[in-house]
C-alpha cells in the first residue's frame, strides 16, 4: 500500500482487540500503523518504509496499548521513529530490523517489554 506522504497520513488505524497485519509493504505514510487501545494486536511479516518526519510525527509502528503487542520479522526504514509504545505491558518485538533517522524504538510509560534477535540503528542525536 503506497501513500501520499501527507502530514497525518495512516496506512491503518485500528481500536479493535486481536487486530492483526501480516504479509504487507507499506510506503509513504506518515503513521503507517497506529494501533489505538487496540489489546493484543500484532504485524508479522511486514515492510514499512515511512518517509514523512517531522517534531513528533513519523511513526512508522504506533502502539497505544493495554496489554500485548506482538511484532515479528518486520523491516522498517524510517525518517521519524521505527517504533513507539505508550503505556500497557507484555509487548514482545522479535526477528526484526529498525532503521531510522530519529529513534529506532521509543517506549514510554511500558513495562514488561521483550525484544529479541532485534537490530536498531538511529542516525539522530536524540
Amino acid at each position: 500500500m503506497t501513500g501520499d506522504n501527507s502530514s497525518g497520513s495512516k496506512a491503518i488505524y485500528t481500536n479493535q482487540y486481536n487486530t492483526t497485519i501480516k504479509n504487507c509493504v507499506f510506503d509513504n505514510f506518515e503513521n503507517t500503523i497506529y494501533y489505538y487501545e487496540a489489546d493484543q494486536g500484532s504485524v508479522i511479516n511486514t515492510n514499512i518504509t515511512s518517509t514523512r518526519a517531522s517534531w513528533n510525527s513519523g511513526q512508522a509502528i504506533n502502539v497505544i496499548t493495554n496489554n500485548g503487542f506482538y511484532g515479528s520479522n518486520l523491516n522498517i526504514q524510517s525518517e521519524g521513529i521505527s517504533i513507539r509504545i505508550l503505556w500497557g505491558e507484555n509487548n514482545i518485538i522479535e526477528n526484526s530490523t529498525f532503521n531510522s533517522s530519529r529513534n529506532a524504538v521509543y517506549i514510554s510509560s511500558s513495562h514488561n517489554n521483550t525484544f529479541s534477535d532485534v537490530t536498531g540503528q538511529s542516525t539522530s542525536e536524540y
